[in-house]
């Protein structure tokens, strides 16, 4: 359906993409390559020139305690920020801006060791100070602070050491840490401080391998390279712009034609008509799952029968035809894929039944009148528009009375699902390797991006029991249970993993897939 969060990229990254549920989706030519050597790595690692990213959405914020729940985004995040972890897909925590963490042995706190020897971009110097400014902004975070509750004190315990104080054990600080829930992106204090337009104008700020030239809000967003980066490998390209091109069809001619030379796409059918046409296509594991979220606490999906039937109405397989995607029988009906080591398998399969869907909705309408909803869709390519009709026609066959309302702009679905104003809604829930940062955010009662109003004390002490053991044995039991939980009670609709493939003129290199555009090593001739 990755971790404090919903850009489920991880508790944290949330995106809104173009795709399988009706997501949102969301240009000058560039320049010559030089063949100037990179400063560091390997000889034939070159770097200079320019390219544009074709992107769905432009990003409403650049703050990384604030609304940063698109691709565009987190793409521009690591562009100009650096997080004290990174998670690769499937992986573990690996340190960046830390040095190391390390738990005490009462499980009651963590101690970060922060990296010595690196500055912000604008010459503040990264240091125990700087981190616990940052993890403070985020624990009062209006949408990041629930999934700091565990920490119950953030302070500096040396010039280059910050202790966590914990309520009760949490196995999952390290990835709470890393750049997927935004909670571990570091930014100059002096900048948040000082700078009133932080949000929108973060030059300065980050510790990353680019610097923000200019955002013209609707349009593009332009970074250069950073001559002083700290880490490795070194940007290789002089300057990423990041052009909002809303209509997949639309980037994807521009790709072309040369316009652009790389471009994201959620869409089976884009990558397809892409290799047709001699264009590279990269494609990461799974970065998560298209989503319908339900509004638990309002009618009609306050009653968990319309949730069942709901789900229960649409035709899988009819979906998976006509999104030409191969991997949509992977999904199960749950937050982990059948090949995740912590999928469990259901006792009896969760599979389409329309007869059973029109059950439960002639007996809602018998006890409580018309199940009626609207569904708030993106319309960004005609797959997302043709994919919300379909869904909608499965509910109607049910017997539900559904509008459907498509908008352009993935930033309204992001604000009505935020701000609880809907009643159904395509969007993207993310996946973790660890099993704590892809379930607790979504399903914990309290949490802030449990965007569908769930609510089950069952549910809650199951994830507490994962969250908080150390025993590999009970957290399995844990999350087998959260499972059988979920497929019972339906919070949100799980559907076809939204993987996002990134498509590029064959000249560019360094498209790692890494789940957003990979602008620390994308170059040429690498």
């Amino acid at each position: 359906m990755q971790a404090s969060s919903r850009v489920f990229l991880s508790v944290g990254a949330m995106a809104v993409l173009t795709g399988v549920f009706g997501l949102p989706a969301r240009a000058a030519k560039s320049a010559p390559a030089s063949s100037t050597a990179a400063p560091s790595g390997s000889s034939a690692v070159k770097v200079g020139g320019k390219i544009v990213v074709g992107v769905d959405l432009d990003p409403a914020e650049l703050d990384p305690a604030g609304n940063m729940l698109s691709f565009t985004a987190v793409s521009v995040s690591n562009a100009i920020y650096d997080p004290l972890f990174v998670v690769p897909f499937g992986g573990k925590p690996i340190p960046t801006l830390a040095e190391s963490i390390t738990e005490a042995p009462d499980r009651l706190s963590w101690t970060l060791k922060v990296r010595a020897g690196v500055t912000f971009q604008d010459g503040t110097k990264l240091d125990a100070a700087a981190v616990v400014v940052n993890l403070q902004r985020q624990k009062a975070s209006q949408l990041n602070g629930n999934a700091m509750t565990p920490i119950k004190d953030i302070a500096a315990s040396g010039p280059m050491t910050v202790k966590l104080t914990l309520e009760k054990p949490d196995v999952a600080i390290p990835y709470l840490l890393s750049r997927g829930g935004q909670i571990g992106v570091m930014v100059s204090p002096a900048i948040v401080t000082n700078k009133a337009d932080f949000k929108r104008n973060p030059a300065g700020a980050g510790t990353g391998p680019y610097l923000l030239k200019e955002w013209v809000p609707g349009d593009h967003l332009t970074v250069v390279r950073n001559p002083k980066y700290w880490g490795t490998p070194k940007p290789r390209l002089d300057e990423i712009t990041f052009k909002v091109i809303p209509d997949e069809t639309a980037r994807l001619a521009a790709l072309r034609a040369g316009d652009i030379q790389s471009m994201t796409s959620a869409l089976p059918e884009t990558a397809i008509d892409a290799k047709a046409a001699g264009l590279a296509v990269v494609v990461p594991p799974f970065a998560g799952y298209g989503t319908v979220l339900l509004n638990n606490a309002v009618a009609p999906f306050n009653d968990v029968r319309l949730r069942q039937a709901a789900a229960l109405a649409v035709d899988g397989d009819v979906l998976a035809a006509f999104l030409k995607d191969p991997n949509y029988a992977k999904r199960g009906f749950g937050l982990w894929p059948t090949d995740s080591p912590w999928y469990v398998a259901p006792e009896k399969p969760f599979t389409f039944d329309l007869a059973a869907a029109k059950a439960l909705v002639a007996a809602y309408v018998k006890e409580k009148g018309p199940a009626k909803f609207t569904y708030l869709s993106g319309n960004s390519s005609q797959t997302a528009t043709d994919t919300a009709k379909l869904l909608v026609k499965f509910w109607k066959a049910a017997g539900f009375d559904v509008d459907l309302q498509s908008v352009p702009d993935g930033n309204q679905i992001v604000l009505a699902v935020v701000f609880g104003g809907y009643t159904a809604a395509g969007f993207v829930t993310g996946l973790a390797a660890d099993p704590d940062p892809t379930s607790f955010p979504v399903l914990y009662s309290t949490s802030t991006f449990n965007f569908e109003k769930y609510k089950n004390p069952e549910m809650d002490a199951a994830l507490d029991e994962g969250r908080s053991s150390s025993d590999l044995a009970v957290r399995r039991a844990a999350y087998a249970k959260v499972q059988q939980i979920f497929r019972r009670d339906v919070p949100f609709l799980v559907g076809s993993p939204a993987t996002i493939r990134v498509i590029s003129n064959p000249k560019l290199c360094g498209i790692e897939p890494s789940g957003f555009f990979p602008a620390k090593t994308a170059g040429y001739s690498c």
